[in-house]
């Protein structure tokens, strides 16, 4: 049903998308969410992200340690909420004029069979950040939360392995 001229340029359009990467182009960049919390960005892996949404429905957690700030229904399941901010020790931000509560996003992510909403300030844009142009970052020498993160970009976003946030130890939940 196509001319020549169109098989052609179809053709060639094809053989373009297929080719492989070329050593210059980026084969280790990550595709990254920048979070902001507090006056810190953040970078999660993409790949993770669930969905992002408007914080609201959250349901109070009695007795649970201060980072975990309730449950929110997520399309009919019962999703724990994890205040980033807390968790990470990132003091509020003194430049928002905003109430907290007003600013709230939940970031639905879900790794190694784990659903869990974090909460966070602000979802910026999404990023392809060369994994390479990462530099290590000061909280690699701090136990806990420090574990999580992976480097620090050149712009300074703190990258953070989702996975290995989420297995801390410090985040399980003992009953009494």
């Amino acid at each position: 049903m196509h001319d020549d001229a169109t098989r052609r340029i179809l053709e060639d359009r094809a053989r373009a998308l297929a080719r492989p990467m070329r050593s210059g182009e980026d084969e280790d960049a990550s595709s990254l969410l920048i979070l902001v919390v507090g006056d810190e960005r953040y970078g999660i892996d993409i790949n993770a992200v669930g969905e992002t949404r408007p914080l609201t429905g959250l349901a109070p957690l009695p007795h649970a340690p201060p980072f975990w700030i309730g449950l929110v229904n997520v399309r009919g399941r019962l999703c724990p909420v994890l205040d980033l901010g807390c968790y990470l020790q990132v003091p509020e931000s003194e430049s928002s004029s905003m109430p907290a509560g007003d600013r709230r996003m939940l970031v639905v992510v879900a790794v190694v069979g784990l659903t869990v909403g974090l909460m966070v300030d602000a979802v910026g844009e999404i990023r392809r950040v060369p994994m390479r142009s990462m530099r290590r970052s000061a909280a690699d020498s701090l136990g806990g939360a420090g574990t999580a993160i992976l480097g620090v970009t050149d712009d300074l976003v703190s990258v953070l392995d989702v996975e290995a946030l989420l297995a801390d130890p410090s985040l399980i939940v003992k009953g009494r």
